[in-house]
């Protein structure tokens, strides 16, 4: 591992540098797929027909959900760096251990993804029109606020799931590895005999 393995910004802008000169994927390139494609066309649906305030929705309905939903990625955060501090999946990851810090890393752009949702939705929900800048008009600058607003709100869904299927895929890698050591104990321990 490098030195540049510990700060989460250069893993999410450039990726981390391996031992072998390649670079893993950026974290940002995580964040980033072809469901985006259909957030925005939920987000542009969202935007077009919801007929209540970005104020109203946000206070009503998004901010607890979205509170919910860090409470939940913060939970299943500390299950999964419990799990990856096993010995077991220390071992899986030896010869692998920027790929452990990638894995880790996507929690905390998880995180990331949360915090900046429920920050902007909070201004939302303080904020009124008045502070629009004349040269653009209204309707415009309500619509692209309503857009990134929703596609947000799409991509916090998606991430906070994705915490709790990556959750269970390494609890299921750490069962698979304890399996794989106690069968190697045992013949071992058949050799010996």
């Amino acid at each position: 591992m490098t030195s540049d393995v510990f700060s989460f910004w250069k893993w999410f802008i450039y990726g981390i540098k391996r031992e072998d000169g390649s670079r893993t994927t950026r974290g940002v390139a995580h964040l980033i797929d072809w469901w985006c494609i259909l957030y925005a066309l939920i987000s542009v649906v969202l935007s077009c027909y919801a007929n209540e305030s970005l104020n109203e929705i946000s206070r009503v309905l998004i901010i607890p959900l979205l509170s919910i939903m860090i409470g939940m990625t913060i939970a299943w955060t500390g299950v999964t760096f419990s799990i990856a501090m096993s010995n077991e999946l220390l071992k899986l990851f030896k010869d692998k251990a920027v790929d452990l810090v990638d894995y880790l890393y996507m929690f905390q752009a998880v995180l990331l993804v949360l915090v900046t949702t429920i920050a902007l939705w909070s201004l939302a929900s303080i904020l009124n029109h008045s502070f629009l800048p004349s040269f653009f008009s209204k309707n415009e600058i309500v619509f692209l606020c309503r857009f990134v607003l929703f596609f947000l709100l799409c991509m916090s869904v998606r991430e906070c799931w994705g915490v709790v299927v990556g959750t269970y895929l390494l609890i299921i890698s750490h069962i698979n590895v304890k399996d794989i050591d106690s069968k190697a104990e045992k013949n071992q321990d058949s050799w010996k005999l």
